[in-house]
C-alpha cells in the first residue's frame, strides 16, 4: 500500500470508527431512555460508550495502517512504529531496528 492509499485508508478508518461509535452510543442512549433513566445518566452512559468505542476502534485503525519493526533479540523491547512511509524508508528502519546499539531488557 503506497502512502496516499495508506492515508486514505486511515482517514476512512477514523471516520468509520466515529460513525460506529456514535451509532452504538445512540442505540444505548435510546434503550436507556425507553426505561425512563434520567437524562444526565443516559448522557453520561452514551458519552462514555462513545469514548471507549472510539478509542478502541481508533487504536485498531492505527494498528492496521502502520508498520512496527521490533528488535529480534530475546527480551529486548525496542520498537519503531511507522505510518505513511514508502517501502525504502520502511526497510531502512527495519535495518536500524535490527542493529540498534542498546538493548533494553525488562527486569522482572
Amino acid at each position: 500500500m503506497n502512502t496516499k492509499e495508506s492515508i486514505r485508508a486511515r482517514r476512512w478508518g477514523f471516520a468509520a470508527a466515529a460513525v460506529v461509535s456514535g451509532a452504538v452510543a445512540a442505540i444505548n442512549g435510546l434503550r436507556l431512555a425507553e426505561h425512563d433513566v434520567p437524562l444526565p445518566l443516559t448522557l453520561a452512559s452514551a458519552l462514555s460508550i462513545f469514548a471507549v468505542m472510539a478509542e478502541v476502534l481508533t487504536s485498531w485503525v492505527i494498528g492496521m495502517t502502520s508498520t512496527t519493526h521490533r528488535c529480534r533479540v530475546t527480551g529486548c523491547d525496542f520498537q519503531v512504529r511507522l505510518t505513511n512511509t514508502d517501502p525504502d524508508e520502511s526497510i531502512q528502519w527495519a535495518e536500524i531496528t535490527a542493529s540498534h546499539p542498546h538493548h533494553y531488557f525488562h527486569q522482572p
